[in-house]
């Protein structure tokens, strides 16, 4: 099928994007990565009137590290991350560094890394972005611009319980911000999918750091398998003070597993398992083991 017919418009710079969004508050949509978009309104399941194509706004595709904060620009692409010229440019630290493009190249495959756009993941809110497992463990702050000005919002309130956004009619997301993590913190990622390049059905981040052989500080997320990411306080308490040398057993998946009943997920004992194992996995890689 073809989309319906719309009007095309190709601004060269921010304000003239947020004027269009502006005029067009309510049969208007932007055109980022069009991953999402595209696929939606060729099956006519949006038909919008105008179409704002971001894709000639260079300073929506920056990325650098700013007063120790990394600034990623809405329209920057899943791929730049992976590439390591242009992630070791920005002297991260290299757990930090590597976990980037880990979980980038977790995403789809090249052609979509290469098209899909930080800010098109997030605003379309997908439980199963990898960026918004990212931005909600590390605390991200979301800028968003409109034609009356600019706010920021933690992530974890941009996004709400029922896998909505605090984005209004000519809202914009137009970058991210995350403090840049000390070298102490350790990372590990599992993401569990039916096979190679299909939709993931669970994934689960983990931060630690430790002291004396103990775990210091940690901070675990799950995601794809629950309605929206979401942090598991309950683990994290029960994970802080237990030796490093804790492993994947039974006691981790149990309380795993009560960590996500906790958040009110009605989930499928398939999908709870999932969770469980996508947890103790990421878990052991922050553990080194």
């Amino acid at each position: 099928m073809y989309p319906a017919p719309f009007l095309y418009h190709r601004p060269s710079g921010l304000h003239q994007a947020l004027e269009l969004l502006s005029r067009h508050k309510t049969d208007g949509v932007i055109l980022a990565g069009g991953q999402s978009l595209v696929p939606r309104m060729n099956l006519r399941q949006e038909t919008p009137k105008n179409v704002v194509d971001l894709n000639r706004i260079a300073d929506l595709s920056t990325l650098a590290v700013v007063d120790d904060v990394l600034e990623i620009g809405a329209m920057v692409r899943h791929q730049s991350l992976c590439w390591d010229a242009e992630v070791s440019g920005l002297s991260l630290p290299s757990g930090f560094a590597q976990l980037l493009g880990r979980m980038a190249g977790a995403i789809g495959n090249l052609p979509i890394r290469l098209r899909g756009t930080i800010g098109g993941s997030l605003a379309n809110a997908s439980p199963k972005a990898q960026w918004a497992l990212l931005s909600l463990l590390l605390d991200a702050d979301i800028v968003i611009e409109n034609a009356g000005g600019a706010r920021c919002e933690r992530y974890a309130e941009f996004l709400n319980r029922d896998g909505r956004t605090t984005l209004k009619p000519g809202d914009m997301i137009t970058r991210v911000k995350i403090k840049v993590p000390s070298a102490h913190w350790r990372y590990g990622f599992a993401q569990l999918a039916p096979q190679q390049n299909r939709p993931t059905s669970a994934f689960a981040l983990a931060a630690v750091t430790l002291q004396d052989a103990c775990v210091r500080d940690c901070r675990i997320a799950v995601g794809a398998c629950t309605p929206v990411p979401c942090r598991l306080q309950a683990l994290e308490d029960w994970l802080s003070g237990r030796p490093a040398s804790v492993d994947g057993g039974n006691d981790l998946a149990d309380v795993a597993k009560a960590a996500v009943r906790q958040q009110a997920f009605d989930l499928e004992p398939y999908l709870e398992h999932l969770a469980a194992v996508a947890i103790t996995r990421a878990v052991a890689q922050a553990l080194g083991h």
